[in-house]
C-alpha cells in the first residue's frame, strides 16, 4: 500500500501511462513490474528509537518518543540535577514539580538511593579540607617570559 504523497503521485502517473498501452502489452508490463518488486528489499518506515536504519545509522531517541512509550509521572526533586536518559537531557530544578517519563524518575530515585549508601571515606592528611576532594591547592604563580 502506497502511503506517501510522492508514492501516490507515481502510482497515478503509472496508471495514466498504462491506459495508453495496448491490452496485450499491459499483462507483460505488469508481470515484469511484479517480478522486479518481489526482488526488492522492503525498507520499513517504522522509526523505532534505538534501532538501526538500513543505511547503518542509529535512530536516536527524542522527548516525544519517550512520552509516547513511557508513562508520565510526577517528580519533585530535592536537589537541582541534570539527567540524560537515552540521549535526551532533562534539567530537574529543586522544589519544582516536574512531569517526566518514568525512566527519568527511576534514574533520579536510583541516584538518590546510591548517594545515601555511599560509604564515608576516611580523611587522609587533609584535616583542614571541608570535602573529600583533592584538598586545598597551593597558590599558583605564573611567570611570563617574552
Amino acid at each position: 500500500m502506497v502511503t506517501t504523497k510522492r508514492g501516490v503521485l507515481k502510482k497515478r502517473q503509472i496508471s495514466r501511462d498504462l491506459h495508453k498501452v495496448k491490452p496485450e502489452d499491459k499483462v507483460e508490463i505488469l508481470n515484469e513490474l511484479k517480478e522486479e518488486a518481489e526482488g526488492q528489499v522492503v525498507i520499513s518506515t517504522d522509526r523505532t528509537p534505538g534501532s538501526t536504519t538500513p543505511e547503518g545509522n542509529k535512530v536516536t531517541w527524542t522527548h516525544k518518543d519517550q512520552v509516547a512509550r513511557y508513562k508520565i509521572v510526577e517528580l519533585e526533586p530535592d536537589e537541582t540535577i541534570a539527567l540524560t536518559i537515552n540521549g535526551v537531557k532533562y534539567q530537574l530544578i529543586a522544589g519544582a514539580r516536574h512531569y517526566v517519563p518514568e525512566p527519568v524518575k527511576a534514574a533520579y530515585d536510583l541516584r538518590k538511593r546510591n548517594m545515601r549508601t555511599l560509604p564515608k571515606l576516611p580523611r587522609i592528611g587533609f584535616e583542614n579540607v571541608e570535602d573529600y576532594g583533592a584538598g586545598a591547592m597551593p597558590p599558583q604563580s605564573v611567570t611570563r617570559t617574552e
